[in-house]
């Protein structure tokens, strides 16, 4: 009884300790390298990779967290497969998403407000397919 007493002391003091060092490792370190609740609007993702029918353009959603909307936005990126002329397709007004290549690859079917949509490539026009 006298062990399970003391390894309780012994791991309580050590537990103490751990925390008093970290919490002197977190004062020590300046702010901008801590991790603040603000930070997680400047977090990016990529989401929904489709590949162009010849292989050489890879389409996209990049997503993010809009702070003065207080909620998720996504536009539709296109890139060279080798991951160059990275470049958007939309200004993500419509919080565009699960964009698929025509079998031609010139044209790109896309999801956004519950809604289908078609963008042609060469033009940038954007049809609508689906209503509410």
């Amino acid at each position: 009884m006298k062990m399970v007493i003391l390894a309780a002391l012994i791991a309580a003091h050590a537990q103490a300790a751990v925390a008093e060092q970290l919490q002197s490792t977190a004062q020590d370190m300046p702010s901008s390298t801590l991790v603040q609740p603000m930070d997680v609007f400047k977090l990016e993702w990529a989401s929904s990779p489709a590949i162009s029918p010849d292989g050489k353009k890879i389409i996209f959603a990049r997503s993010g967290l809009d702070v003065m909307k207080d909620a998720r936005r996504s536009a539709l990126w296109i890139m060279d497969r080798s991951g160059d002329n990275l470049e958007p397709l939309s200004s993500g007004d419509r919080n565009e998403n699960a964009p698929q290549f025509s079998p031609d690859g010139k044209r790109v079917a896309f999801k956004s407000g519950g809604q289908i949509f078609i963008r042609f490539l060469e033009s940038g026009r954007v049809l609508q397919l689906t209503s509410e």
